[in-house]
């Protein structure tokens, strides 16, 4: 899974972003389609989503791709709930009339500064420790939301590296 999420073409996307940050993410991201280039819709990390994606495909673990691409904003958002017609809900409903309903419900977390390549290949040859504190809250964040280990994280096309997690 992405750092972040996106979608191509129309339909429901409740944590989708319409300002300036999402420009920054599709740009930083490369999020443009192959065929048509026409830029990806971006959102905040969906956990609702990624809770039923777990359960449906029976995931044991997890490898978090672009982890760079939200490198420089100060605050970064994760979705850990929805409120459907007041009530709160952990896991996305399959039914899109359902999920229209959808309003996220964030918690937010503190930035962490954009390392440069040379600073992304240092992490990647000294590991996990290596990361900034606040990328590292990031994942482990994710983690206990999501109930499963995330092994590798991994850093965008610009930098092509990983970091493996035992």
């Amino acid at each position: 899974m992405k750092a972040y999420t996106t979608r191509v073409g129309a339909g429901v996307f409740p944590t989708e972003l319409l300002d300036e940050q999402a420009n920054i993410i599709t740009e930083r991201g490369r999020e443009y389609r192959t065929t048509t280039g026409r830029a990806r819709r971006v959102g905040w990390l969906d956990i609702p989503l990624l809770r039923y994606a777990i359960m449906i495909n029976d995931i044991d673990w997890i490898v978090m791709t672009k982890l760079d691409i939200l490198g420089g904003l100060k605050k970064v958002k994760i979705c850990v709930e929805y409120e459907i017609d007041g009530n709160r809900v952990k896991i996305a409903s399959p039914n899109v009339r359902t999920l229209k309903k959808a309003k996220p419900i964030y918690m937010e977390l503190d930035g962490w500064p954009a390392l440069s390549l040379e600073d992304w290949k240092k992490v990647s040859e000294k590991g996990w420790e290596a990361l900034p504190e606040n990328v590292r809250a990031y994942v482990q964040t994710v983690e206990n939301l999501l109930n499963r280990p995330i092994r590798i994280v991994s850093f965008g096309v610009s930098v092509g590296m990983e970091v493996i997690r035992k």
